[in-house]
């Protein structure tokens, strides 16, 4: 009633789990809910887009996937909003970095990918980037987060200023970079300051201060 109504362009179901009443993983029973929502899409000519939680199985491969195979075979169109798949927890070191792709497509290619960052309250496309140059760039801050993390543990000092204790070059020529090089590490610095996630602080006396980095947002973090 309200789409015969208001004539939409676009309608956005969320979520299946608060729409569905049946058994996700029942094929007749996917394929006649697809179809009821397919009638909606011919009778008014409004594009229809149904969200989805993955289930475990479908977070672990990637795939996005839940229930029966119905769901994905019987759309036209399937896309994924997934974060960066780098630390051990499934998700990589920067919380507002999304990777938007394409699974399937019956009018276009498929395996297209979009970065998107969270930015002003919305998710926005970062143009500048590619799927896996956010991979890589998401690595390095994992392991520069990582060693310097092992570095405090040590009682070691490693500076953000160009010297001979500089973070990302200290850290480039230890095993633990992983082949990560000093410039991905000073960028994934950058990046790290700018998040809030690490932050200089000064130490020693007045006469000889000094600055190292530091994890957390720092003393006047909001």
């Amino acid at each position: 009633a309200v789409i015969a109504e208001r004539r939409p362009d676009l309608v956005v179901l969320d979520t299946l789990a608060d729409l569905f009443g049946g058994d996700e993983i029942k094929r007749p029973l996917a394929r006649q809910f697809i179809g009821l929502l397919r009638g909606l899409a011919l009778d008014f000519d409004v594009t229809i887009l149904l969200l989805s939680h993955p289930s475990q199985s479908g977070l672990t491969s990637g795939a996005g996937t839940s229930g029966s195979t119905a769901w994905s075979n019987s759309v036209r169109s399937r896309l994924y909003f997934a974060r960066l798949q780098n630390s051990e927890e499934g998700e990589g070191p920067d919380p507002d970095a999304r990777i938007l792709s394409t699974k399937k497509s019956n009018y276009g290619l498929v395996g297209d990918e979009r970065v998107v960052r969270w930015r002003d309250g919305a998710f926005q496309i970062d143009a500048g980037a590619r799927a896996d140059q956010a991979e890589l760039a998401a690595e390095a801050e994992r392991v520069f987060l990582e060693m310097l993390a092992s570095f405090a543990r040590q009682g070691r000092d490693v500076s953000p200023a160009r010297s001979p204790n500089f973070a990302p070059r200290v850290f480039a020529g230890l095993p633990a970079a992983k082949g990560i090089g000093g410039l991905q590490l000073a960028g994934a610095m950058e990046r790290l300051l700018e998040a809030g996630r690490i932050h200089v602080e000064s130490h020693g006396p007045p006469s000889k201060t000094r600055t190292r980095l530091v994890m957390g947002p720092g003393g006047d973090a909001r």
